[in-house]
């Protein structure tokens, strides 16, 4: 509609505490329904398309909403904490790898409460197929590079095909209780110190650990995987992981207050050597805590190489201290038998909760062309089609007119979550005038 005046009346006092105005004469975002397709590689279209949808799913049963990214590097320059504050949102990129939200924080503004990308602050909060970059400085820094991609205080998140590039505390699991639930598939961390942190139960699923170096140009520094701020019965998992080290060396994680909880998984590190196991202050773990809260239960089960070797030992004791080594706990074997690996299942973190079954992804269509009609089989609520490889459309329908007659198509179908699966077998249109 024509542009005017808005007047926002009130009966009593008010206290605005954030107000948008979108102009729309030049839309942010395609709509089609309850998804948002945002403008390829348009950090300002991406902000609004979240202004609105935080606004449409305040409630807390708030119907889900859809983000689509495509591939596009989404640069929001020195903005941090882009709130992510409603609740049942998912937000979905193309692909892991070209779909890129990058933010670079200014280095006076370095800390973990302060840096982060993306600040989630609703729960239920779905996400596929992106990239979350933190480009502070690192190397310029100093002593701290407190640069996070994601600080999620929200609970109940899903991560599949999710990549963080940082250093420090790239991933802060920060819901305000202490208690929430977070699961990882599939994904990519990098880092150097304390690199995923914080509190609630995470479990990592076939998660690619990259241990970054501590120092720009060569292989530098003792680089700590997880720091672990629990308050609740399981904490950290990682099942099935792998870890590249770029680092000089490396531990597996450290305590960080609370009752830290922390459990490694048939983990695959492919540089073995280089994981940290002197004794005194290591033992695959660090020894000393961060403050006075010794590990409460730090374990862990196989370790193997890279050609799938086992290295770790039948027993491992180990004396937990606290920082500064005046206080320690007493000796502990940290390495779990078979039976006490088995009962780290999903169903028995989570209860209720069932994230692999939402995370599953749509079984691929079938897909035909004739007479300038691309078809298609499934259910889906929608699918992705790409025009020689690069994103075309969504669309609900199972056909698609194309008058084209030299590209290929493939279609993708999106899973109840939003998130799409593998694309079929390319159709080419030139086949017809063979």
């Amino acid at each position: 509609t024509e542009s005017g005046f808005y007047t926002l009346s009130f009966e009593g006092t008010a206290y605005l505490h954030n107000l948008s105005i979108v102009n729309m004469t030049d839309p942010a975002f395609a709509q089609n329904g309850n998804w948002y397709t945002v403008k390829a590689g348009d950090a300002q279209s991406f902000i609004t398309t979240l202004e609105v949808v935080n606004g449409e799913n305040a409630a807390a049963d708030a119907a889900r909403s859809f983000i689509f990214l495509p591939n596009g590097t989404y640069n929001l320059g020195d903005q941090c904490l882009t709130n992510i504050s409603g609740n049942n949102i998912s937000l979905i990129g193309e692909s892991m790898d070209k779909t890129i939200i990058v933010n670079k924080p200014a280095i006076e503004n370095e800390g973990i409460g302060t840096t982060a990308t993306l600040l989630n602050t609703g729960n239920n909060l779905y996400m596929q197929d992106i990239t979350l970059q933190n480009a502070l400085e690192y190397y310029k820094s100093g002593s701290a590079g407190r640069a996070v991609c994601l600080q999620d205080r929200g609970t109940q998140t899903i991560c599949k095909n999710v990549k963080m590039l940082s250093y420090q505390d790239t991933y802060y699991s920060n819901e305000p209780n202490g208690k929430g639930q977070f699961y990882f598939e599939d994904s990519e961390i990098h880092g150097t110190v304390d690199y995923v942190c914080g509190g609630g139960d995470v479990y990592f699923n076939r998660v690619l650990f990259v241990n970054e170096s501590r120092k720009e140009g060569e292989k530098n520094g003792e680089d700590v995987i997880a720091a672990p701020n629990s308050k609740s019965e399981w904490g950290y998992i990682f099942k099935d992981c792998t870890i590249e080290n770029k680092a000089k060396a490396f531990s597996l994680g450290r305590s960080w207050n609370n009752i830290t909880r922390l459990t490694w998984l048939n983990t695959t590190i492919n540089q073995k050597d280089e994981i940290l196991n002197d004794d005194k202050k290591y033992a695959y773990f660090t020894i000393n805590a961060m403050g006075d809260a010794m590990a409460d239960k730090f374990r862990l089960d196989v370790l193997k190489d890279a050609e799938g070797n086992v290295f770790s030992p039948a027993e491992k004791k180990v004396i937990f201290k606290n920082s500064d080594a005046t206080k320690q706990k007493a000796e502990e074997n940290i390495i779990l038998t078979d039976e006490e690996a088995a009962t780290f299942t999903l169903n028995a973190v989570f209860g209720d909760w069932r994230p692999e079954t939402k995370a599953a992804q749509a079984t691929a269509t079938a897909t035909t062309l004739k007479d300038g009609k691309l078809s298609w089989t499934g259910d889906a609520k929608m699918y992705l089609v790409a025009k020689d490889g690069k994103f075309y459309t969504l669309t609900t329908e199972n056909t698609l007119a194309v008058d084209d007659d030299k590209a290929s198509f493939t279609v993708r179908s999106a899973n109840d979550m939003g998130g799409f699966g593998a694309a079929t077998g390319s159709v080419s249109t030139g086949i017809n005038s063979i």
